[in-house]
């Protein structure tokens, strides 16, 4: 589960406004989406463990990331 402090880094990290953060969805995955500059993004959280890195970096390719 995405704790408010987990949220409060993600932003600090990404210089984003937690205030944009928005809810989508909880099932594997817990997905938020947010604005930064005017933009829309997805933001993913994954408790998948560190050996699955090179599966998540594929995937992200292959949405264009």
């Amino acid at each position: 589960m995405v704790t408010n402090n987990l949220l409060d880094f993600t932003s600090e990290c990404y210089g984003v406004d937690k205030s944009t953060f928005h809810f989508i969805s909880d099932s594997t995955n817990q997905i938020y989406s947010f604005k930064k500059e005017g933009r829309d993004y997805i933001l993913r959280f994954s408790n998948r463990p560190a050996e699955k890195i090179n599966e998540v970096k594929a995937e992200m390719f292959a949405m264009g990331c």
